[in-house]
């Protein structure tokens, strides 16, 4: 008997040592099956983005650990990221797509496509405005905490009120590639930069509680059942983002503006890519000879 069970104890560590191995290698080298890689490739990339995460909403809230983080806008993790889609491609490609069903081929050939292109454009990776009148981050950024950011909780609340604080890191790395921009060449168009500077005056320029980020907090807190939140605890949460607000956002996005009021004079008119530092292979089929329109 004492041998059988040191026979099934051995059997029970030997599958756990395998068991340990095949998840090391999953998610290290190169998955055993093309599913686990397509698995892990969208697992790595919506675990390093705290943002993309509240916007899924797939998680259940006992593993919400993120909803208090901003996304890393940094160049640094810009580069991580180059270095995980080169990575990724090459890895993808080292699988025999021609023995592949079809549903496989198909997913195969949308990841491939997306790496691919991604690291093609790798050059051109700086050749947009992340400050601009559509969809910069001045504007995504509210509109983000005020449409995907949901509170059903006090402790909801509290992750909105923790980005809110954060807001200045937000910008420093933000404007971090902003300069990066500008030391290349690659300036937005004066219309840009003007609409932007108004679009941002307006958001700053009202008193705190007028807000949007503190307006869709009261509303998300007064949608709350009776007796989600104790006794004054609406009030101090809404002063909390007032403070946050007054005290980090705003002085935040007045390097913005002030960084945007800098570069306003050194604007060269109203052009299109092809205007900027090799902007012709950016848009292929475009001379560079071509003009930029005044």
């Amino acid at each position: 008997m004492k041998t059988l069970f040191r026979l099934t104890g051995w059997l029970v560590f030997a599958l756990m040592v395998m068991a340990t191995g095949l998840a090391l290698h999953t998610l290290y080298a190169r998955p055993a099956k093309i599913d686990w890689f397509f698995e892990r490739v969208f697992i790595e990339y919506a675990v390093d983005d705290p943002e993309m995460l509240t916007s899924l909403g797939m998680l259940p809230s006992w593993m919400d650990w993120y909803s208090d983080e901003l996304t890393d806008r940094s160049l640094a993790r810009e580069r991580e990221m180059q270095e995980k889609l080169r990575d990724d491609l090459a890895t993808l490609r080292e699988y025999d797509r021609e023995a592949m069903d079809e549903n496989t081929r198909l997913s195969y050939d949308i990841l491939e496509y997306f790496l691919a292109i991604q690291a093609e454009g790798e050059r051109f990776a700086h050749h947009d405005y992340p400050l601009n009148q559509l969809f910069g981050v001045q504007s995504n950024f509210p509109t983000f905490l005020a449409t995907q950011h949901g509170v059903s909780s006090a402790a909801d609340a509290e992750n909105y009120i923790a980005r809110l604080h954060k807001t200045p890191v937000m910008v420093e790395q933000v404007l971090e590639g902003l300069h990066a921009r500008e030391k290349a060449g690659i300036l937005p168009p004066t219309f840009v930069v003007e609409k932007v500077l108004a679009e941002m005056r307006g958001f700053t320029g009202a008193a705190a509680k007028q807000n949007i980020l503190y307006t869709s907090l009261a509303q998300k807190l007064d949608k709350l059942p009776a007796g989600t939140l104790g006794e004054g605890e609406r009030d101090s949460l809404l002063a909390q983002a007032e403070a946050a607000i007054t005290d980090q956002v705003y002085p935040a996005y007045g390097q913005f503006i002030a960084y945007y009021d800098g570069l306003l004079p050194r604007t060269t008119g109203n052009h299109g890519v092809w205007a900027l530092p090799d902007g012709a292979a950016f848009t292929p089929g475009r001379r560079a000879s071509t003009p930029a329109p005044t």
